[in-house]
């Protein structure tokens, strides 16, 4: 649902978003799931979230973003 909302997202979304570190680390946490379903829709969260403001590509850095899509091209998985 949250990647529903990103895709058109509105000013206080963002903001609210931001501030909040329990969905920053929930975010974070769903990229090293066993489902490669769930591993996917959280980078495409990511990916939404970078186009809402680019301020998300720091917060990105702060969660390993790129060292867990670096183990995810890494596995032999079409859909990611």
């Amino acid at each position: 649902m949250i990647n529903i909302a990103l895709t058109q997202p509105y000013a206080k979304l963002n903001d609210t978003l931001a501030e909040d570190e329990t969905f920053q680390k929930a975010v974070a946490s769903l990229l090293d799931n066993q489902s490669i379903v769930l591993r996917g829709k959280a980078i495409l969260c990511f990916l939404l979230l970078f186009k809402m403001n680019p301020q998300w590509l720091i917060i990105a850095v702060d969660c390993d973003f790129y060292k867990n899509v670096d183990k995810l091209l890494r596995d032999n998985y079409k859909y990611v």
